[in-house]
């Protein structure tokens, strides 16, 4: 039976493992096409910097990676929220799973550099 036990434990361990790589959250990524400064409809700046800094309209820092085309935003050991994002030449459009943009969903920025 222990035998049987152990089986079982090493494939939960597996399946953890695999879903665990698998989550965006745990991405370790960065599409250096997003770095730079990118402004919404109104104008104002966000910075996606090239150390994997996020800053955002009130100047308050964040951290950033990708994933096979999703954006995850997180601050300090919180998540905030993985975004599907889409580039074209000069043009960012992020969709919120969530729904919670200011700047409507999708959220559609051009580079400001």
């Amino acid at each position: 039976m222990s035998g049987a036990m152990n089986i079982l434990l090493a494939l939960s361990l597996v399946a953890i493992g695999c879903a665990d790589k698998d989550n965006p959250a745990n991405s370790v990524s960065m599409d250096s096409r997003l770095v730079g400064s990118w402004a919404d409809k109104d104008g104002t700046t966000y910075l996606f910097g090239d150390d994997g800094v996020f800053v955002d309209e009130f100047g308050d820092r964040y951290r950033w990676t990708t994933d096979n085309g999703k954006l995850v935003i997180r601050g300090g050991d919180e998540y905030y929220g993985t975004y599907t994002y889409q580039l074209t030449e000069d043009t960012l459009t992020l969709t919120d799973p969530d729904d919670d943009f200011k700047v409507g969903d999708p959220a559609i920025f051009t580079r400001a550099e």
